[in-house]
C-alpha cells in the first residue's frame, strides 16, 4: 500500500519525490603489470628520442606511438575501457569559455608527434631561458589543461632535476587526474610536482597570489575554435612574473582565400602521416572536395593576419563585456576569383625556434570560419573573436569606410 500511495502522490497535487542524480560508474583503472624499473627506463629512452634535436622523422613518430602506449599501460589502460564505465573518460565538459575535451581525446593528442615535439621542446627551451633569467632559482611552471598524460611536464623530467623545475598541474576532469597520478607514481616523478589541481583554468587563482616563471596551455584546436585557449591564456598570463614566459608564446590567425583542389594533395599527405592521431582522436579535416572554379586563378590569396594570441592579449586588444575581441575590418579583393574558399590559417610559435606551420600538425590545417557570410567581390567585413560560448573568429559584412580598414601588414 505504501508503494501505491507514493505512486498516487507522484501523479497528484502533493509534493514529488526529489530527483536523485545518477552517479556515473567510477573509472576502473587497471593494476600495473610489469617491472617498474623497465617502465622508467623505457620512458627515459622515449622522451630522449622524441625530443632529440636531430633525427629520423619516422623515429620521432614511432616514439610518440610507443610513449602513448606506455602512458596508457602504466596509467591503468583507460583508453581501452568501453561501455558505461568509460563515461567519465569520454565525457567532455562545457565551460563558459569553450569546450574542455574529454580525457580520451586529450590523450590522443600525444600521437600528433610534431605537435608534441614543438610544444614539449618549447617548454624545455623556456625552462632553459628561465634558468638564465633567474639563476639559482627552481623554475616554477604552471601547466593548464594537462589531460591524463601531462606530456609537456613529464617529458621534461629526463632533462632537468627536481631541484631545477617544479610543476603545478591543472585539469578540470577528475578521471584525467586519477590516471595522471598513477603515471607520476609509477615513474617516480612526485618530486617534480608542486600540486595537482582539479579546476577550470579560466577561473582558477593561485593561493596567495603566487607568480610563476612559466605558464603553459595547450587547450586549442585549429583556428582557435571550440576550446578555451584564448580565455585560458588571458587568465594564466596574469599568474606570470612580469618577465615570465608563456608557452605557446604566440599563435597567429590569418585569413586566406584558397583553392580546395590545390590544397587537396597537401591535406591528404598530412592526413595519411597523422593517420593514427586522426583515427583515434575523432578529429576530422575540412571537406576538401574540389569546387568548380577558374583553373587560371591563383591557388591562394592571402588576406591578412587578423589576430595574434600572446601573453599581452588583454593589453593588445579590447575585450567587450560580452567576451568579444573586436578586430580591424578586412576587405576582399575585386575581382574575386571563382571557386576560392575563405579559410583561417593557424601558425604556432611555442617558444624560440619551435613552430608549427601549414599542415605540420592537426592544429594547423586550414579551418573554415564559423557561420561565414556570403563573399562579395570588394566587400568589407567586420571581424571579431568570440571568447565565450563557442570560441572562434566571426565575420560579418559591413559598410566600414575604407579609411578604417586595417593596413596590410608586411610579412
Amino acid at each position: 500500500m505504501a508503494g501505491r500511495g507514493d505512486q498516487e502522490a507522484g501523479h497528484g497535487s502533493g509534493p514529488k519525490a526529489p530527483t536523485v542524480p545518477v552517479t556515473p560508474p567510477a573509472l576502473p583503472l587497471a593494476p600495473i603489470d610489469g617491472y617498474i624499473s623497465q617502465m622508467r627506463e623505457e620512458f627515459g629512452s622515449l622522451a630522449t628520442c622524441l625530443l632529440a634535436e636531430d633525427g629520423d622523422p619516422d623515429e620521432f613518430y614511432q616514439a610518440a606511438l610507443d610513449l602513448y602506449a606506455l602512458f596508457n599501460d602504466i596509467g591503468g589502460r583507460p583508453q581501452d575501457i568501453v561501455g558505461p564505465e568509460a563515461f567519465t573518460w569520454q565525457q567532455e565538459t562545457r565551460l563558459a569559455a569553450g569546450m574542455a575535451i574529454n580525457p580520451f581525446s586529450a590523450a590522443t593528442c600525444l600521437l600528433d608527434d610534431l605537435r608534441t615535439r614543438a610544444f614539449a621542446g618549447g617548454v624545455r627551451d623556456a625552462i632553459k631561458a628561465a634558468q638564465e633569467q633567474y639563476p639559482g632559482e627552481r623554475i616554477e611552471v604552471l601547466y593548464a589543461g594537462t589531460g591524463p598524460f601531462a606530456p609537456l611536464a613529464l617529458l621534461q623530467t629526463p632533462f632537468f632535476g627536481s631541484d631545477e623545475v617544479r610543476f603545478t598541474l591543472i585539469d578540470i576532469h577528475p578521471a584525467a587526474l586519477a590516471c595522471q597520478a598513477q603515471i607520476i607514481s609509477v615513474l617516480g616523478l612526485e618530486p617534480y610536482i608542486e600540486a595537482t589541481i582539479q579546476a577550470d583554468a579560466t577561473q582558477w587563482q593561485p593561493p596567495g597570489g603566487k607568480k610563476y616563471h612559466i605558464a603553459v596551455a595547450e587547450v586549442m584546436e585549429r583556428g582557435l575554435i571550440t576550446e578555451p585557449q584564448v580565455a585560458v591564456t588571458q587568465m594564466i598570463a596574469n599568474h606570470l612574473r612580469s618577465d615570465g614566459f608563456l608557452v605557446p608564446e604566440r599563435i597567429d590567425l590569418s585569413l586566406c582565400l584558397m583553392c580546395p583542389e590545390a590544397e587537396q594533395e597537401r591535406a591528404e599527405q598530412s592526413r595519411d602521416r597523422l593517420g593514427e592521431y586522426f583515427d583515434l582522436s575523432g578529429d576530422s579535416i575540412t571537406d576538401i572536395t574540389p569546387v568548380l572554379g577558374d583553373s587560371a586563378a591563383p591557388d591562394r590569396i592571402f588576406i591578412d593576419r587578423v589576430f595574434s594570441l600572446t601573453k599581452s592579449v588583454a593589453a593588445d586588444y579590447g575585450i567587450t563585456e560580452t567576451g568579444t575581441i573586436p578586430l580591424p575590418a578586412i576587405q576582399l579583393p575585386d575581382p574575386l576569383p571563382p571557386g576560392l574558399a575563405l579559410r583561417v590559417l593557424t601558425e604556432i610559435t611555442t617558444f624560440g625556434n619551435f613552430a608549427l606551420g601549414d599542415y605540420a600538425s592537426g592544429l594547423t590545417f586550414p579551418e573554415p570560419l564559423v557561420d561565414p557570410p556570403p563573399l562579395t567581390p570588394g566587400g568589407s567585413y567586420a571581424l571579431g573573436y568570440e571568447t565565450l560560448g563557442v570560441p572562434g573568429l566571426r565575420l560579418s559584412q559591413s559598410e566600414v569606410p575604407r579609411s578604417n580598414q586595417r593596413d596590410e601588414r608586411s610579412n
